[in-house]
């Protein structure tokens, strides 16, 4: 969807996507490139962070982690654990879930500082 939306701004904005189970050398040689937003699992940037073909903690402004309540259940506590020591002392950082049950609020407060929570009521969500 990222891509999507910054085909209309190419040339300003790069998107690098490195969850697809390509090799690492090609998505190695995309993150050279110095992309603007990258996009990956939790498992798939912190093999990038440790072989050194990316580096956020001179990077990094916005974290953005999407499926939230999915992240423990599909077996990515660990890696999101590893993945802190490579982040800045200093980004914001997004949250986003479908539903908030324990494992969300344990992610949060592994990840967010002075958190801000936004809960829309069924009512106030988009039509189809």
């Amino acid at each position: 969807m990222v891509q999507q939306l910054a085909a209309y701004c190419a040339r300003d904005i790069r998107v690098a996507d490195v969850s697809a189970a390509e090799d690492s050398a090609s998505q190695r040689a995309v993150l050279m490139e110095k992309p603007d937003i990258v996009v990956g699992t939790p498992s798939r940037i912190l093999n990038h962070l440790q072989q050194d073909s990316l580096t956020l903690r001179d990077s990094l402004e916005l974290l953005v982690v999407d499926e939230a309540d999915l992240l423990f259940s599909f077996g990515f506590e660990e890696e999101l654990k590893s993945l802190l020591c490579h982040l800045p002392r200093i980004y914001q950082a997004f949250l986003m879930s479908a539903t908030f049950n324990e494992d969300v609020q344990a992610l949060k407060e592994l990840v967010l500082h002075n958190p801000v929570t936004l809960k829309l009521q069924e009512s106030q969500l988009p039509g189809p």
